[in-house]
């Protein structure tokens, strides 16, 4: 029960800058592919990990949802898919 009433609970970062002595919040995404990784549907692989000031907040892993023809291509996808997510 507890899942299902909190599914779309999301995480929420707040950074008192004065106690870490910061100014500003150094939020990163890195993004990468394997091309053509499954070997069935030719997709590829996306894999994300966003990172807030060093640490790693959120990560995931899955199957691109379109066709790349070129690794160029599904890196693009990749880029898009670190902005971007369902």
């Amino acid at each position: 029960r507890y899942l299902a009433a909190t599914q779309d609970t999301k995480p929420r970062i707040a950074v008192r800058h004065d106690a870490v002595g910061k100014k500003d919040t150094k939020i990163v995404a890195w993004s990468d592919t394997d091309f053509a990784g499954d070997k069935e549907t030719r997709k590829s692989n996306l894999s994300v990990l966003i990172t807030v000031d060093g640490a790693s907040v959120h990560c995931h892993v899955r199957l691109q949802s379109v066709t790349a023809t070129s690794s160029a291509e599904s890196e693009l996808y990749s880029i898009f898919g670190s902005e971007v997510q369902n």
